[in-house]
């Protein structure tokens, strides 16, 4: 389970309900047992969602309430998808938000929807983690939030 998490919230001020935000995420270097991907609808630092990519070829979605004991809830608790390049790889990682309605793409290839209503609205983000062994290297490219159509 990775260890150390560096939160990268705000790509500016302006928050958003609906939208598609879109992502190249790059494992440049580093151990495969780590966490990357997209914050989104960060709300004032307290809730937040993260949907999370290891280098190992699973994903998890996750609801942050940042301000409780047990801050973590799992709407995905880790699932493989043969769509993410594991390793030292670029993934483009894709998330349509409508409503409560939240839509996860990684490749271009949909992997699941999960209905949640505890936010709707708030910035975008980035999260990286990684295990005790440290020297994850990521980078992300290509950052686009557009309006659903």
């Amino acid at each position: 389970m990775p260890k150390w998490y560096a939160l990268s919230p705000c790509l500016g001020e302006e928050d958003f309900t609906d939208f598609v935000l879109e992502v190249d995420a790059t494992q440049v270097a580093g151990p495969d047992h780590n966490l990357y991907g997209v914050m989104i609808r960060y709300y004032d630092a307290t809730k937040d969602y993260c949907f999370g990519v290891p280098g190992d070829g699973n994903y998890t979605l996750v609801y942050d309430n940042l301000d409780v004991d047990e801050p973590t809830t799992k709407l995905i608790h880790w699932k493989y998808s043969s769509a993410i390049k594991t390793g030292a790889n670029t993934n483009h990682i894709k998330v349509v938000a409508i409503g409560n309605k939240i839509e996860l793409y990684v490749n271009d290839e949909f992997l699941e929807t999960i209905q949640d209503d505890r936010v709707s609205s708030g910035t975008v983000g980035f999260i990286v983690s990684t295990s005790d062994k440290g020297g994850s290297h990521i980078r992300f490219d290509n950052v686009m939030v557009t309006a659903p159509e």
